[in-house]
Parts: structure tokens; C-alpha cells; sequence
């Protein structure tokens, strides 16, 4: 793997766990409505994040290893691939999960869009990144 995959993946997890962050910084009230917290009830671990940013760090990188080999190595490739994963396999996922799990469709909502916002974001970075620095 090239420099360029690496730096792109790196760009794109930070890209992910940034997005989050002001995400859950602009609706964390809602989203906390939503789960039943307050915000006394939250004591984040420093494991918390750690186990984020590994999953969108795995996710940038299959993310790099698929633009590469759908040969979409440019912004619109990759803001293409995140809109296709985001839909089709995140938001079918998640479906599933909150219909038998009875969560609130609200909170699927507010959810699937962070994961929309950030794999589309994560996409362009990764595709640009490989145009810019073709391995």
C-alpha cells in the first residue's frame, strides 16, 4: 500500500471522528432526549473513542481498498462510493437493528445522517487523495 492510501485513510478517520464530534455537538441535546440520558448520566471512557476511531479507521481503509479497485480514484468516485455504502449497507443495517431493537425512528434518523455526512465526506477525501497520489 502506498503513502497515498495511508495518508488518505488517516485524513479520512480523523475527517470521521471530527464530524462526530460536531454532530453529536450540534444534536447532542436530541440525540440524549432520544436515548433517555441527561447529560450527568454521561461519563465517556477514553475507550469510547479509541473503539471509534478504530472502527472508522477499519472503514477508511476498506473504503480505500474499494476505490482503488473499482478504479473511482477521484472526488466524485469516492463521494460516490460513501453515498452507496451509506445507503446500501448502513442504512439497511441499521434498519434492521432499530425496528427489532423499537428504537425511535427520530434516533435512526439523526444517526444515519452522521453516517452519511462522514462516509461521504470520508469518500472525497480518500478519492481525492488517490488522484492527487496515484500508488
Amino acid at each position: 500500500m502506498s503513502a497515498g492510501f495511508w495518508i488518505g485513510v488517516v485524513i479520512a478517520t480523523v475527517a470521521a471522528m471530527v464530524i462526530g464530534a460536531i454532530w453529536y455537538g450540534v444534536f447532542g441535546n436530541y440525540w440524549m432526549g432520544l436515548v433517555g440520558k441527561r447529560r450527568e448520566d454521561l461519563n465517556p471512557s477514553p475507550s469510547i473513542y479509541l473503539i471509534a476511531a478504530l472502527a472508522w479507521f477499519t472503514t477508511a481503509i476498506v473504503m480505500s481498498v474499494l476505490i482503488g479497485h473499482l478504479v473511482w480514484e477521484s472526488t466524485p468516485g469516492g463521494l460516490v462510493l460513501g453515498i452507496l455504502l451509506a445507503v446500501g449497507i448502513v442504512a439497511t443495517t441499521m434498519a434492521v437493528n432499530y425496528t427489532f431493537e423499537g428504537r425511535p425512528s427520530r434516533l435512526y434518523a439523526l444517526n444515519l445522517g452522521y453516517h452519511l455526512v462522514a462516509l461521504v465526506v470520508m469518500g472525497g477525501v480518500i478519492g481525492v487523495i488517490h488522484q492527487l497520489m496515484p500508488g
